[in-house]
């Protein structure tokens, strides 16, 4: 039996297109429908109390890593000083508080 791409080509093409199209229905299906806003994340995933987050948001701006608002959230601008911090001291740069993190900030946990 000899094979034909001339003749194949249209059913090829289709089999491509709704495996592709099947593939992005797939991976747009496994996002969350209500992802958790940024405050709830940081919430989630901090261990640490506001006034701690609070503590090393003052020390952090002190010594010129942090330049957003002292308010207790773990947001993106605290977590990036975090890592800037972490980095410049040799730590895991993860840009979470963690115990080194806050003994070399001097924020201790309470």
């Amino acid at each position: 039996m000899k094979f034909n791409l001339t003749q194949s080509k249209p059913f090829l093409m289709s089999v491509a297109l709704a495996t592709a199209m099947s593939g992005m229905t797939f991976a747009q299906s496994t996002q969350p429908a209500n992802p958790p806003s940024t405050q709830q994340n940081s919430a989630m995933n901090s261990q640490y109390s506001k006034s701690e987050v609070r503590d090393a948001q003052q020390r952090l701006q002190k010594d010129g890593y942090y330049s957003g608002k002292i308010d207790g959230q773990d947001g993106p601008e605290t977590q990036q000083a975090i890592k800037k911090f972490q980095q410049s001291e040799g730590l895991p740069a993860s840009g979470r508080l963690d115990k080194q993190t806050c003994k070399k900030l001097g924020v201790t946990q309470k």
